[in-house]
């Protein structure tokens, strides 16, 4: 199987990229449903207390070994080093591309922990177990052709997806995911959690 490529993508080491030794061992994606309370207390005011929706983080856990070389592992990691810490240029992290097979994340480093498991007889590491957690970048382009998608100054049809609601449709559209309720008022639906997968749901304008 091809290796994990890293494409950097813009600051000091813009275009350059470098494949990691060994593939991730595994890795997770992350969606999180942000609330208003810590703590909710049935599911009408889980509703209610729905805010917005996070997603697309990502964290690899990473393998690195140089038993076979002889050499001291944190070699290896100079290049996950450098895109983890702030860049000259950008003064922050920078964003970079990660493709491994099918997979293809565009993110920056939000944490970078390093977990040294095996040593040569002088103490110098030579394995290390390497979790990265990443969050999703974005460009400003990419905000704004959003932004456009989303506006919600005309009406629309939207047809209901797996895993979609009238208030992940209100969060979406309107930006305010307590107006599930004028969707479910617009297009007549009496029960807002059994729609049937597939329906059509029309996004008129927010203040109509």
């Amino acid at each position: 199987m091809e290796k994990m490529t890293i494409n950097i993508m813009a600051g000091e080491y813009k275009d350059e990229s470098f494949e990691l030794p060994f593939n991730p061992n595994e890795y997770t994606e992350t969606l999180t449903n942000i609330y208003k309370e810590d703590e909710l207390v049935g599911l009408k005011n889980a509703i209610d207390q729905f805010k917005s929706i996070k997603e697309g983080d990502l964290t690899l856990n990473l393998l690195f070994d140089t038993t076979s070389e002889g050499i001291d592992v944190r070699v290896q990691l100079f290049n996950l080093d450098d895109i983890s810490r702030m860049d000259k240029k950008l003064h922050a992290p920078p964003p970079c591309q990660f493709v491994w097979g099918s997979l293809t994340f565009y993110g920056v480093v939000s944490e970078y922990s390093r977990k040294f498991t095996y040593f040569y007889s002088d103490g110098t590491p030579a394995r290390a177990n390497v979790t990265l957690k990443l969050k999703r970048y974005k460009s400003t382009e990419e905000i704004e052709k959003e932004n456009e998608l989303h506006s919600s100054d005309v009406t629309k049809v939207h047809q209901l997806k797996e895993g979609e609601s009238l208030f992940y449709l209100a969060h979406n559209h309107y930006q305010d995911p307590t107006l599930w309720r004028k969707l479910a008022r617009d297009n007549g639906i009496d029960d807002p959690l059994n729609i049937e997968l597939g329906s059509m749901v029309r996004l008129a304008p927010k203040d109509k």
